[in-house]
């Protein structure tokens, strides 16, 4: 298993595979979440309904999730800006395109429960 591994790694590179099982594993606590809340509510209704009814609490931590992760990327992006400031503008476009996605994000989910 650890020579296939090996052999995929060096096809594809390490950072692909690292952000690949980053995002296996963040779908699948997703999933693991719902499942968890339909199972102890009793149905996907009930499930569904609750999560209508703490909408604003989840806003809210959705909130300060973004918050923390716009702080730790702050800091990151001051230490890739000081070892090599040529990619200010690339980084821009990048930051401009988070936030254009987390808003739309957003703004999607609201439209959709008003």
């Amino acid at each position: 298993m650890k020579s296939a591994m090996r052999t995929l790694s060096s096809l594809i590179g390490r950072r692909p595979l690292q952000a690949a099982a980053w995002l296996v594993l963040i779908i699948g606590a997703a999933l693991l979440v719902n499942a968890f809340g339909v199972r102890l509510l009793g149905g996907i209704e009930l499930w569904q309904a609750w999560l209508r009814d703490h909408a604003s609490h989840l806003l809210i931590w959705r909130l300060l999730l973004y918050a923390g992760i716009g702080t730790g990327w702050w800091r990151v992006r001051q230490r890739l800006l000081a070892r090599d400031p040529g990619h200010a503008s690339r980084l821009r476009r990048a930051e401009i395109g988070a936030a254009v996605s987390i808003a739309l994000l957003e703004a999607s989910q609201w439209l959709a429960h008003g």
